[in-house]
């Protein structure tokens, strides 16, 4: 899904459970330079909050976020026409 959005051109922060594993270093070198790389154990407190500083340092005021979507592993991508009409409801 991450690599999906960058495509689409929109800035993705990408939380990965181990930001140097092998998911987090394909994502980087399959992505553009909108696509950043944080390290996110949705189970420690203080991973969520350095992650939220993260994109909120990132974003500036340039931006607003536009989704926050979890998902664990591998989840195949719906089909494009499907995936649109989800997410521009949100744009």
């Amino acid at each position: 899904m991450a690599k999906y959005f960058d495509r689409q051109g929109f800035r993705v922060f990408a939380g990965c459970l181990v930001s140097d594993g092998d998911g987090a270093k394909d994502l980087l070198s399959t992505c553009s330079e909108r696509l950043k790389v944080v390290q996110l154990d949705v189970t420690e407190d203080e991973q969520v909050q350095s992650a939220l500083t993260t994109v909120k340092e990132d974003l500036g005021g340039e931006g607003r976020l536009v989704r926050i979507k979890f998902c664990c592993g591998e989840t195949p991508i719906p089909h494009q026409s499907d995936l649109f009409q989800r997410t521009s409801r949100y744009m």
